[in-house]
């Protein structure tokens, strides 16, 4: 089953009157200043913005820019009237795909071209108007017209890349670009499952007849059916074309209705024969499953039961540190009372310089202006100071107490 292609290419000239930063903002439902022209656009208000990212190739590595700077770069840039500011391809994202799909879609293929040409790429999805196909999630992606480069340690815009402008290389560039959109949607296609395969060939080469190919109609075009509720006239002249054709084509199909009635009664067969052999594997692929889901079982109860002992094991060591806590803390209030004791055998004079409290609640440190210990709030640090304040008093104290006077001996001689 064959699918829409739509990988189209364009450049934003401004002899046409595009600008890279407008383009962008509008892309990227962002507000972005134009230094060039002092401009700023807001798109701030513009719905349906489903993704937006700015890339960079490998070569430029661990650097980031933004969005507003990279544009104003690249207008920078180009000198004349009628540059080439930018360039965009505006892919259709397969409709088959879900939505973090389609995003991984685009920023592959964003990075393939990114990488070829060694330039920066601006990439925005939008999701289809309310009053659109809903299965039109489409993707602009803005890439500079020159090469991206480090130069003194700052990334710049330099070589054109004239490699898609020249008559000799566009159109093979032109090729590959088409040919890597297909490789790439089909590649995420076929990992969903799905049958839908997208071809860049004309509908006439893909074997397809009853049908146009289908025709831009323009943003003026989709402006005028949106204000007015009716098709517009490039539409009308198309499915008047198309109908035409068709008409041609049924024509044709009548020949192969026969030949088709006998293909289906073959199909029918072969269906039949497919869903025998798809409930045998059912059947097995159940057993396998059951089995899965017992041994699953098995070792869920293994792992909650590791994780109860390793909860046992920490609630045992939280135990032990509380008990440990609870004995420094009553080590810390012996020592604090032994310290006070002693304070309490000094004489009344020296006694009053520690402060100590009625309740025995706190003590200052007399060689510690303004420092004081609280016996509810153990410091370690601050009880050494105590004990060794409180050793120096006691020294002192027994300093000052009366000493007995010392035996004086005898001179040999007076004893004889």
């Amino acid at each position: 089953m064959s699918g829409i292609f739509h990988c189209s290419m364009k450049i934003m000239s401004r002899s046409k009157g595009r600008n890279a930063v407008a383009a962008a903002a509008y892309r990227a439902g962002a507000k972005l200043t134009d230094h060039r022209k002092e401009k700023t656009h807001d798109y701030t208000r513009k719905r349906g913005v489903i993704y937006n990212e700015v890339l960079l190739p490998k070569s430029i590595p661990l650097v980031r820019i933004k969005r507003e700077l990279l544009w104003n770069l690249a207008e920078e840039s180009e000198k004349r009237i009628n540059s080439c500011v930018a360039r965009e391809i505006q892919i259709g994202l397969p409709a088959e795909l879900d939505r973090q799909s389609q995003i991984q879609l685009a920023r592959q293929f964003t990075k393939a071209i990114m990488e070829r040409y060694q330039v920066a790429a601006d990439l925005a999805i939008h999701e289809p108007n309310k009053k659109g196909d809903q299965r039109n999630v489409h993707a602009h992606i803005m890439f500079t017209t020159r090469q991206i480069e480090m130069v003194d340690n700052m990334p710049a815009l330099t070589r054109k890349t004239n490699e898609l402008d020249s008559r000799k290389t566009g159109s093979q560039e032109t090729h590959w670009i088409r040919q890597q959109w297909e490789e790439l949607a089909n590649e995420y296609l076929a990992a969903t499952g799905s049958t839908t395969r997208v071809d860049r060939r004309r509908l006439k080469d893909q074997g397809i007849e009853d049908r146009l190919p289908q025709k831009h109609l323009g943003v003026a075009a989709i402006a005028i059916e949106r204000k007015t509720g009716e098709n517009s006239r490039l539409r009308q002249e198309w499915e008047t074309a198309n109908h035409n054709h068709k008409s041609l084509y049924d024509q044709y199909t009548a020949k192969l209705a026969e030949e088709a009635k006998a293909k289906r009664d073959a199909d029918a067969k072969r269906q039949a024969d497919q869903l025998a052999k798809l409930e045998a594997e059912r059947q097995a692929e159940a057993k396998r499953q059951a089995d899965e889901l017992a041994k699953a079982e098995a070792e869920r109860l293994a792992e909650e039961r590791a994780k109860l002992d390793a909860q046992r094991q920490a609630e045992a060591q939280q135990l032990q540190a509380q008990r440990a806590a609870q004995a420094a803390l009553a080590k810390w209030d012996k020592d604090y009372l032994a310290c006070i004791a002693q304070i309490q055998e000094f004489p009344e004079q020296n006694r009053a310089i520690f402060q100590v409290a009625p309740d025995y609640s706190s003590v200052a440190i007399p060689s510690k202006e303004g420092k004081r210990i609280y016996r509810n709030q153990p410091n370690p640090k601050n009880l050494e100071i105590l004990k060794a304040v409180v050793g120096k008093a006691k020294q002192f104290v027994e300093k000052q107490q009366p000493q007995p006077p010392p035996q004086q001996r005898k001179r040999p001689d007076l004893e004889r």
